[in-house]
Formats: structure tokens, C-alpha cells, sequence
């Protein structure tokens, strides 16, 4: 069934929505029939039913969004990345590292699973490195964050903590952060973005996005969003994306007073 462009969704004023597959490591061709292309791939998704979890014993605020992930199935490409804490085994001790040793240009699904752990880092995945998936362990218990705002970077843009420049972004199981504190009302130059995504056609499953003013920052493409959890204040979700999130499985969460609001509007 095709779903309007005017849609509006988890009382947000984001329209649009779609489904894209990522379990085949055929990469999916541009097409200019939208509507087209968001049914045929609803109705892959729908089949595949892969998207399974085992509940974990820690919670975020308004919902359990720290499910311990079940580890992708084995797959045949070789691009594979591990990050995790030293003394864990994996590859990798910053998830920076892992998105730079991918070629540019790349053409097959990379896929970067991240362990439990907090990464204090600030990351930008550039245009020319497409078909990333960034996998945690769960919402609850792998953490990227920083703590930029726009006065200190330079512009709410550039704030962000974690930003997609490239298309067919995944990410699954994990927290995005921006740590700065819940700005005043009123207050200028307080910004502060967890996540930028510019790429087209990004896909988000079971992944929190925590921040206080301007959190998600869904710029520009075409973006699904599936038992996602989006916590802020004013603004905390915005931008000119064309997106899709399921009314049923997202939640949002305000840390708006009615004071803070007044001061803000006032």
C-alpha cells in the first residue's frame, strides 16, 4: 500500500515514508517513482521479518530501548569491522578508525558493529562513503555522544555529534548523543544536534536519539525510522527530510517546561 506524501507521522511534520532492504548485498538502484519504489520494498521488508531482539534488563526513559541486539546473520561480504573497548578483541577502539579504513567510493554493505561502551567521539561519515551500517549491542548500552552546541562549533549544523553525509545509511541498536545540557528558554547559540543525516534513502531500528534542543537533525533525503526513541526540548526533531516514522513503534519525549516553553516563545 502506498503511503502519502502528506503523512504526518508521530506528530511530526516530516512526511513520506519508505522501506529499504539491506539484508541482500545487492545494492538498490535510484528510481524515480517514489511511490513505486516504497511499496515494492514495504513488501520485501514485510517478508523478511528480520528485524528480531532479546529484551535487556536496563531501560531509557518512556520505553526499553536498551534491547541486547541480535547480531546480524554472517555475511558473505568481507567488510566487516569490529570496535570495542581495549581487550575486547575487536579491530577497532574508535568507531572514527573503523568508518576511515572503508574506501571511498565503496560500492558493497560495510558493516561496523560497535560493542557495549560510551565512545566520546564527534564523527562525520563523508559523501563518498556509502552502504555503511553502524550496529550496537543495544540502545542502552552502546553509546556514542559529544557535546558540541552551535555556539562552540560554529553553526547548529555543525554541532552534531554524529552526521551522515552518504546515502543508504543503516544504523541498528545503539544511542546517539549530544551531551550538552537543556539549554534556558530563550537562550542563543545553544544548539545542540545528537544526529545529521544529509544522505538519502537512511534507515534507523532501534536506535535513541537524546539531546535537548535540535537532536535530530533529518536535513535532506528520504529516511525510515522504525522502535526509535527521540528525546529533546524545542525543536528536537527538524529539518527539510522527506521521512517515515512508524506512529506506532517511535517514541518522543519532551524535557519542555511550560515555562521554558513561554521563555522560548516570549
Amino acid at each position: 500500500m502506498a503511503i502519502s506524501r502528506a503523512a504526518l507521522l508521530c506528530t511530526l511534520v516530516l512526511a513520506t515514508g519508505f522501506f529499504l532492504t539491506v539484508s541482500s548485498q545487492t545494492v538498490p538502484t535510484p528510481e524515480e517513482d517514489f511511490d513505486a519504489w516504497i511499496a515494492r520494498n514495504q513488501a520485501k521488508y514485510e517478508a523478511q521479518n528480520s528485524e528480531s531482539t532479546v529484551l535487556d534488563t536496563q531501560t531509557l526513559p518512556g520505553g526499553d530501548f536498551s534491547v541486547e541486539a541480535t547480531p546480524s546473520p554472517p555475511q558473505e561480504a568481507t567488510c566487516i569491522r569490529t570496535v570495542g573497548k581495549k581487550g575486547s578483541g575487536a579491530k577497532y577502539t574508535k568507531v572514527k578508525a573503523a568508518i576511515k579504513s572503508i574506501p571511498k567510493g565503496n560500492s558493497v554493505r560495510c558493516v561496523i558493529r560497535i560493542a557495549k561502551g560510551f565512545y566520546k567521539e564527534k564523527i562525520e561519515i563523508p559523501k563518498d562513503k556509502p552502504y555503511i551500517t553502524i550496529e550496537g549491542a543495544g540502545a542502552g548500552v552502546t553509546i556514542l555522544s559529544y557535546g558540541d552546541t552551535a555556539e562552540e562549533a560554529g553553526s547548529t549544523s555543525q554541532s552534531a555529534s554524529f552526521a551522515v553525509m552518504s546515502d543508504y545509511f543503516v544504523a541498528k541498536d545503539l544511542t546517539f548523543e549530544n551531551s550538552s545540557p537543556p539549554p534556558p528558554g530563550g537562550a542563543v547559540g545553544q544548539q545542540a544536534v545528537a544526529f545529521r543525516i544529509e544522505g538519502d534513502k537512511a534507515q534507523f531500528y532501534r536506535v535513541a536519539f537524546l539531546g535537548a534542543q535540535d537532536t535530530l537533525y533529518d536535513k535532506q533525503g528520504r529516511h525510515y525510522f522504525k522502535d526509535c526513541y527521540i528525546q529533546g526540548s524545542i525543536d528536537f526533531v527538524f529539518g527539510n527530510g522527506q521521512s517515515y516514522y512508524e506512529v506506532k513503534t517511535c517514541q518522543l519525549h519532551s524535557l519542555a517546561t511550560l515555562q521554558s516553553l513561554r521563555e522560548t516563545l516570549n
